[in-house]
């Protein structure tokens, strides 16, 4: 198990070689339209639903090993279609393959840093073992970014394969992981019956909390990632930068500004947990909301160099709250559940914004290219849908605290 736990900030940080994010967006409009891009995007969302809790119930069952190990082979599989494809059908066969990546890594790569820890009786380490996996993931994502993004400046597709040789490396490590031990009897448990017994997790009042917060952060965290590409294209060209002959500038901008962008989320992961001592959980979550919820706004109202210096702090919410959600939710939870749970958590947080997308996407029909005006209408209304749950989150004041594991049976006493 300590192996385990020396290899995760590694496994954070290789299935986080993202070369691939700050140009996606600009690469999939380079040959589809808006609205074609939007529902790709759809696509990508409602494929992480489907697949979201049966992920998750088959990393309880089966085992995390194994579970990861078919997210990398996913993963590369996604990239490989990405490079060397260029038509909608087979973008969209990749966006399967990419979310089959997300959903089975969703929640357990998290659990196996868990497991690992309450077998060597130290579970309450989760929180630094989480802060420090994370900003290995942030600072590997910066890296990656930069290095994708200058090289997509000459063809878009290198950033995908470039991705695909760190999915093969999150593989390799993943193979030198060891499955935990676990102490229910998993195989005994029905898909339904772990369902059932996850929602009813729900009656206690830090996890429905964190719930609900998790899905909204979901929605929202997500909104600046699908269109800051599109708002740093607005800005460069009304400021007057044109392309210099057959390198492109946007993807360099984008790919500077999400290198720093994570290198500034992975100094507040490693800090999140100090926030916390001082604020609370709940409190700590909801300035994370209230973060991401101004930066929406602002991008809503004005397209301005500020407001792309102030969208650097765009991951810092995620580096916040992870760490947090994680080390308030996993000790309410056995093992043979945790995985489900957070899947579920996943899942419907992925269903609203895949939903929320189809929804934009009837809006932008007959879009060939985003304009500010029609960029600044869409983050309006996410802007007030997050002020309004925001405002709805932080009325609400359960009591989040931790709760004691039994060590015979593993079940929390609450």
């Amino acid at each position: 198990m300590e192996k385990n736990l020396k290899l995760y900030p590694y496994f954070q940080a290789c299935a986080s070689l993202h070369f691939w994010l700050p140009v996606f967006f600009l690469y999939f409009q380079s040959v589809l339209t808006v609205r074609e891009v939007l529902i790709l995007e759809t696509i990508y969302y409602w494929s992480v639903v489907a697949l979201e809790v049966p992920s998750g119930y088959f990393s309880d069952r089966i085992g995390r090993r194994p579970t990861l190990q078919i997210a990398a082979v996913a993963w590369t599989a996604a990239y490989l279609l990405f490079a060397t494809t260029a038509s909608f059908m087979w973008f969209a066969f990749a966006q399967i393959f990419l979310a089959v990546g997300m959903s089975f890594r969703s929640g357990t790569d998290s659990s196996i840093l868990y497991d690992s820890l309450q077998t060597l009786d130290r579970s309450d380490e989760v929180g630094e073992y989480e802060g420090v996996g994370q900003s290995y993931g942030f600072y590997a994502t910066a890296a990656a970014c930069l290095a994708g993004g200058i090289l997509a400046g000459f063809d878009l597709r290198v950033a995908y394969l470039l991705s695909a040789i760190g999915s093969v490396l999150t593989l390799w490590i993943v193979w030198r992981m060891t499955e935990p031990p676990r102490y229910r009897a998993e195989t005994e448990l029905t898909f339904t019956n772990q369902l059932v017994r996850c929602v009813a997790q729900l009656k206690h009042p830090t996890l429905r909390w964190v719930s609900v917060f998790v899905v909204a952060i979901t929605v929202f965290n997500h909104v600046p990632y699908e269109f800051f590409q599109s708002y740093l294209d607005i800005l460069i060209q009304r400021y007057g930068f044109a392309d210099p002959g057959t390198y492109a500038m946007t993807p360099l901008v984008a790919s500077l500004h999400v290198a720093v962008t994570m290198l500034i989320a992975g100094w507040a992961s490693r800090r999140s947990m100090a926030v916390c001592e001082k604020l609370g959980a709940k409190w700590t979550l909801i300035a994370s909301m209230l973060l991401q919820a101004g930066l929406i706004a602002l991008m809503a109202i004005w397209v301005h160099p500020v407001i792309a210096v102030l969208l650097l702090l765009r991951s810092t919410p995620r580096g916040l709250m992870t760490p947090v959600i994680n080390a308030t939710v996993h000790p309410h939870l056995s093992s043979d559940m945790r995985a489900t749970f957070l899947s579920l958590q996943s899942f419907a947080g992925r269903l609203c914004f895949g939903g929320a997308l189809l929804m934009t996407s009837f809006f932008t029909a007959g879009i060939e290219k985003m304009t500010a005006e029609n960029l600044f209408s869409i983050l309006a209304v996410y802007a007030i849908g997050s002020l309004v749950v925001l405002l709805i989150l932080s009325a609400t004041n359960p009591a989040i605290k931790q709760s004691v594991m039994n060590e015979d049976d593993e079940q929390p006493r609450l």
